[in-house]
């Protein structure tokens, strides 16, 4: 399944929509519960704890018991391939939705979308506040989140095909699933 590093505790997710939180000292299942989808990707945003499965869209649970019942939930347009908390505002990559921004402070507001083309995964460069955004076949699309309630599109690589991205310095590495991985160079991005 999954396993991903909150604050003060690990989070796994298995294949069978089942969410389990462990203490990282003890390695104990300190809470659990069950969800309406596979858990697929994951976020603590302050109490919350943000969970996207691929077709559940996000559901939002409270932190401090995870195996109460979800607070919310918050439908998108396809599957919810990544997200990512920056600030006050949730970034979702969605598969049919694109890439979205909803502000956790307004729950009841519909996600906006920053651009159409199918999200899988993000890198966020905190450092030069710049997220880089893999769009499988599309390539790669870079925001400039200076300003997170409004980030701006600043450039869009069409020929990198790209899974996941991560990065190091001013070097991206992408993957391309069974087509290797590339390694871009970004220095530019920001001169």
């Amino acid at each position: 399944g999954r396993i991903e590093k909150g604050g003060d505790r690990l989070y796994l997710g298995d294949r069978c929509c089942r969410l389990s939180v462990i203490d990282p000292v003890s390695l104990e299942v300190v809470d659990k519960t069950g969800l309406a989808a596979t858990v697929y990707t994951l976020a603590e945003a302050g109490n919350h704890l943000l969970v996207a499965g691929l077709s559940g869209g996000l559901q939002v649970l409270d932190r401090s018991r995870i195996g109460g019942h979800v607070v919310r939930t918050q439908k998108t347009p396809g599957g919810c391939r990544d997200i990512l908390a920056v600030g006050r505002w949730l970034y979702i990559a969605d598969t049919h939705g694109g890439i979205l921004l909803k502000s956790l402070d307004r729950w009841n507001d519909a996600p906006v979308r920053l651009s159409g083309r199918p999200g899988e995964s993000f890198y966020l460069d905190r450092a030069r506040n710049l997220l880089f955004v893999a769009l499988g076949t599309e390539g790669v699309e870079v925001f400039d989140v200076s300003d997170p309630g409004k980030p701006v599109s600043v450039a869009v690589w069409p020929h990198l095909r790209a899974r996941k991205i991560s990065g190091s310095g001013t070097l991206r590495f992408v993957s391309k699933v069974i087509h290797g991985i590339d390694r871009i160079a970004t220095a530019r991005l920001d001169e």
